[in-house]
Order: structure tokens, then sequence, then C-alpha cells
């Protein structure tokens, strides 16, 4: 997408670069079937280790089309006013099969006015290339 200036000094959104999102497209088809052809010697690397008293977390699984869950209040769901800046997910929302063994009592997981701390910590590794865009 585009960034254009708008008539009172924010932004608007000028228009959507079809062949950028056709290139983005095939990046993450690229990206997930790397991920498919490697992730089985992952997981078995992981379950032998688990056998030897290891103990390793589960592998995500990832695809073309995630599964979005809102986790309520009584199961450690925690609202928030704004959702993620970076991926646009709630703070109650969690990418099933991938958001695994997600802990957020006391502020690990979320920074407020940014989002996950993941995606903070991505931005903030990436902003140089991430602005360019």
């Amino acid at each position: 997408m585009r960034i254009g200036p708008a008539s009172r000094g924010g932004m608007k959104l000028a228009g959507v670069d079809k062949a950028e999102v056709s290139k983005e497209d095939r990046e993450v088809a690229d990206v997930l079937r790397l991920w498919r052809a490697q992730v089985g010697k992952l997981r078995s690397a992981v379950s032998s280790a688990n056998a030897n008293g290891a103990a390793l977390s589960a592998i995500p699984d990832l695809s073309e089309s995630p599964v979005v869950k809102v986790v309520k209040e009584s199961e450690g769901g925690v609202v928030a006013v704004k959702q993620c800046i970076v991926c646009a997910l709630k703070r109650n929302e969690r990418v099933v099969k991938v958001d695994l063994q997600v802990e957020d009592v006391f502020g690990e997981f979320w920074v407020e006015h940014w989002g996950h701390k993941s995606c903070v910590a991505f931005w903030k590794g990436h902003e140089g290339e991430l602005r360019s865009r």
C-alpha cells in the first residue's frame, strides 16, 4: 500500500500496488513451502530431545490462512483498548496452533500503545527496512 498526504495533516492510503501485493504473496508462499519441507525434521529433533529429558516446547503449525481464536477473560485473556500496531491482532486473540503457551498475566506478552512484545521487537529490529516500504 502507498501512503499519501491527507487534507488535514494526517495520512491516507493512496492505493494498492497490485504487483507489490502479488510479490509479497509469492514470498509468503515460498516461506511456507520451505517451512513445510523442514518442519518434519525439526519436529523429529524436538521429540527426540524431549524423549531424552529436555523440556522443549511444541512446534507451531504455519498455514496460508491461520485461524484466530478469541480468549475469554475467564480463560486468561486480557482485553486491550487498541489492537497491535504491527500484526493488527487484539490482545485477547490467539492464532490457533501458533500461539502456544501464552502467559499474559503481568505484561510479559503485551506492550501498551504498541502491541505484542514480539511484534515490537520485530519492528525495532527491522525498522529501517520496514519504513522504506
